[in-house]
């Protein structure tokens, strides 16, 4: 069990999050995690939650789970590419990648394994379509006739059916299966089975079977995709075709995201934030706006109508943890230029919001080598603080990423020096 000292912090206009980790302390569970007491009071309690969709978070997502830590997810609904872009194409579907890939990375139950390796697996890319039908009818047989040690028969069963589901519903001009992942079919499938209707049921419905550490939800269900406004004036739609997981990038950085209702003629449409999306900001003791690509995994979080009224209007602590390393998106922009990206965009939507009503720290690694910058004064300046600690670990002689490790524990830290009763956290509906 992992002890964390509680000394007092100020939150002042600068201060360093004192050492956390004690050299004494003992490796993360390597069976079930047992939920941290002094954090985990009441058992639904949500302390820290995160708005990101980006892979940035896995580490410290991972590392939470293994500190049995239980965490808020608010995933984005808005990516356009890859297994979910066909998904989305097909049957009319919010995004569901980010949401699979964060579910299967806070379960670590050692019975669930096999679980996780059936929905995590994903069909070749390079094989025909007709192939991949074909394989994809093999795995319902073996998970019907139980080839899959350590799956329980009836949840067996159940992927089965979710994944035959989809495969009767989607013809073949309709819907590409070579390289689509596993558990965005089940998931998909599900959500047919369920009449076509409440996907945030059947997400919640697979947690709970993988015995996942936290909640997960979207930040919208809508079916609605992002337009980016770029540095030299270009307007992409889509977020496959602007983001640095489509290839070497677009060649400049985003300047301005706006949600837009099809990937054609692409008119502006607003969308409805998840009331659980709502409910987690409204009860957690610490809101995090994580390290990931700044506009398409953070910033984009917070365009569904009531997703920034909530993080203003929430009691906990907002928390921003600018990228140590290199973001096409962000291009050039410094620390100090994220953070009036941010509370730009929240100004927008809420007019009169100042920076200090959006945001109270930002959370930096006092080894980072932030490529373009980080004027701490000026952060100070807009009634934030700045918080500096070990963060960070090298992976080369340029830049430093963040520890997923060191920032769960960072966090943590802060959860446990809110001063307010975790226990009495109300969890979200």
């Amino acid at each position: 069990m992992r002890e964390f000292e509680r000394t007092a912090i100020l939150y002042g206009p600068s201060c360093t999050l004192p050492s956390i980790v004690p050299a004494t302390i003992s490796p993360p569970p390597t069976t079930e995690p047992q939920p941290n007491a002094a954090i985990c009071a009441d058992s639904q309690a949500l302390p820290i939650v995160f708005l990101s969709g980006g892979t940035a978070l896995t580490g410290t997502s991972a590392a939470l789970m293994n500190r049995g830590v239980r965490v808020g997810h608010i995933l984005s609904p808005f990516d356009s590419g890859g297994s979910s872009g066909f998904l989305r194409d097909a049957f009319g579907i919010p995004a569901i990648g980010d949401v699979r890939s964060r579910m299967l990375t806070i379960c670590c139950h050692p019975a669930r394994a096999a679980i996780v390796a059936v929905l995590g697996r994903r069909l070749a890319i390079d094989i025909d379509d007709a192939i991949a039908r074909v394989t994809l009818r093999t795995i319902c047989g073996e998970l019907r006739n139980g080839s899959h040690a350590g799956l329980p028969a009836a949840l067996a069963l159940r992927i089965a059916d979710d994944l035959d589901a989809i495969s009767a519903a989607a013809p073949a001009a309709q819907l590409r299966f070579s390289g689509a992942s596993i558990g965005n079919l089940a998931i998909v499938g599900g959500w047919i089975r369920n009449g076509r209707d409440n996907l945030g049921a059947v997400i919640d419905s697979y947690a709970t079977s993988l015995e996942a550490v936290g909640a997960l939800t979207l930040s919208s269900e809508a079916n609605a995709h992002l337009a980016a406004t770029l540095s030299d004036g270009r307007r992409i739609i889509g977020q496959h075709r602007f983001t640095a997981k489509s290839g070497a990038g677009v060649g400049a950085s985003v300047d301005h995201l706006a949600i837009v209702d099809n990937l054609v003629d692409a008119q502006g449409v607003e969308v409805a934030a998840t009331p659980r999306a709502l409910s987690m900001i409204q009860h957690a003791a610490v809101v995090c706006l994580p390290v990931g690509s700044l506009w398409s995994s953070v910033l984009a979080q917070l365009l569904p109508n009531g997703m920034s009224d909530a993080l203003c209007t929430s009691s906990a602590l907002r928390v921003y943890v600018p990228n140590p390393g290199w973001d096409p998106e962000q291009g050039e922009l410094s620390v100090e230029g994220c953070v009036q990206r941010l509370t730009d965009l929240i100004a927008t939507l809420r007019p009169g919001t100042t920076p200090s009503a959006c945001i109270d720290i930002v959370l930096l690694d006092s080894a980072g080598r932030y490529p373009c910058g980080a004027d701490t004064a000026r952060i100070k300046a807009m009634g934030i603080t700045v918080i500096e600690t070990r963060l960070g670990s090298p992976v080369s002689g340029v830049v430093e990423r963040v520890d997923g490790g060191s920032l769960a524990d960072a966090l943590i830290e802060l959860s446990l020096r809110q001063g307010r009763s975790l226990a009495a956290t109300k969890p979200p509906a």
